[in-house]
């Protein structure tokens, strides 16, 4: 990750009115790394697993079980209108 830190803040010093975002793999989607992109002030992409877990204000989910719970939330609000 170190690489990766060393390369973005370089980008961010040459280019640093070019406002791109950054995308990676699940191996990089590392809250610490996020925490550093987000320092940087550049948006980002990362992928995660299906059994990846998210921290919500609710407690911990599973990124495939909050993905689907979304979905149904909103098919009910489409409905409701």
């Amino acid at each position: 990750m170190r690489i990766a830190e060393r390369l973005l803040q370089q980008w961010v010093e040459l280019y640093p009115g070019l406002k791109l975002p950054v995308t990676f793999d699940s191996w990089s989607t590392q809250p610490g790394f996020c925490h550093f992109i987000d320092r940087l002030g550049m948006a980002y992409v990362g992928d995660l697993t299906d059994e990846a877990e998210l921290v919500l204000g609710t407690g911990r989910e599973r990124l495939d079980n909050f993905a689907q719970r979304l979905k149904q939330e909103h098919l009910i609000a489409v409905k409701q209108g």
